[in-house]
């Protein structure tokens, strides 16, 4: 499965992404990758599943937005509207109640969109 997180405009260099759920997985199973993928229907980027990370386990308990998870990358700028995406690789063991997830990013616009 893959989820869109949050949607990054044309023209913004991303700096900083950070992220605060519920606990998704009752278990310890649960990994995933971050990446982007075009959101623009005759966009030309190039998707990358793992840019931010692969096998990542921090789904499996609860964060606060008091102490996000961040994300360490080189800055990126994009020139067209691009998705950050979770894809799942490992299935959770089971969820309990209804966890959430809010993804933030800071960035600079760069360009104009």
């Amino acid at each position: 499965d893959t989820v869109d997180l949050v949607l990054v405009p044309a023209g913004t260099q991303l700096l900083e992404l950070f992220k605060s759920n519920g606990d998704c997985d009752t278990g310890t199973t649960l990994q995933y990758s971050l990446g982007y993928r075009t959101a623009q229907a005759d966009g030309v980027l190039q998707a990358s599943t793992n840019y931010f990370g692969s096998a990542l386990t921090d789904l499996q308990a609860a964060v606060t937005g008091a102490n996000p998870t961040r994300y360490n990358f080189v800055p990126i700028t994009f020139n067209e509207d691009v998705y950050i995406t979770m894809t799942v690789t490992a299935a959770a063991t089971g969820v309990s109640g209804t966890p959430s997830i809010t993804t933030q990013y800071r960035g600079i616009a760069r360009g104009s969109k």
